[in-house]
Parts: C-alpha cells; structure tokens; sequence
C-alpha cells in the first residue's frame, strides 16, 4: 500500500543515490530529477569518483555511508541510482555534514528531458579500458 501521506524532500536533497567503496577505486553521486531551477528541467547527477587520479580523497564520503545502515546499489558495474538508499542517507547526520563537504569532480546533466541511464555514470577507466560495449 502507498503511503498517502509520503515524507516532503528538502528541495536540495538528492532523489536518488549511488556509492561504491572498493580497495582502489570509490565514488558518490546523487541525482535531482530535475535539478531545482535547472533551464528547461534537466537531470543532473553530482559526485566526487577518484578513479583515474590519486588526487581525490573519498576516505569520508566512505566513512560515513559505510557508517550508516543504508545498502549501497550493487550491480556489476556499481552504476545504478537508487531512491531508496538516497532516502535512507538523508536520514543520516554524518551523510549530510559529508555532503556539506564534498569537493565534486563529476557533474552529468542530461539533454531537456531526457532521463539519467545508468551507462553515464560508469568510471571513465572502465569506459576507457573497452570494458564497455558501446554503439
């Protein structure tokens, strides 16, 4: 059953989410559909991802998703966006000061209405490194 009476969202706060957190390569990215005031209503996606540089630390954007009870999307390429686990971050005070602090180093936006897919929001090395079949 639906719930008729559903929590409001922040206008700010994510409609969904996706992290991952490996040995060598980690990343977070939340999706607004549509970004607040975006011109003629685009998708957006923001993250910070260290793949393919040394250069970005995401040691606490680890921290605190993995500190929280919230279930990462899993697939085999950890590209897919979820409303639930975006959702249970915002619940989380440790996500929202992660958030406050995160340095993004990704920023996808869509064509006017199109829809976010998950192929966007593969790591360029796994693009790069052709295991990626694309048309």
């Amino acid at each position: 059953m639906l719930d008729p009476d559903p929590p409001q969202r922040h206008p700010a706060a994510p409609v969904s989410a996706n992290g991952y957190c490996g040995a060598h390569k980690a990343g977070y990215f939340e999706a607004h559909y549509p970004m607040p005031n975006a011109y003629r209503t685009q998708n957006i996606v923001v993250g910070a991802s260290n793949a393919e540089t040394e250069h970005i630390n995401l040691s606490q954007p680890c921290g605190a998703m993995l500190s929280t009870n919230c279930v990462m999307p899993a697939d085999s390429y950890n590209n897919k966006l979820s409303e639930d686990f975006a959702h249970c971050l915002a619940k989380s005070p440790s996500i929202q000061e992660m958030r406050k602090s995160l340095k993004v180093s990704v920023l996808i936006f869509t064509a006017p209405s199109e829809q976010v897919i998950p192929d966007m929001l593969y790591p360029p090395d796994v693009v790069s490194g052709g295991s990626i079949k694309t048309k």
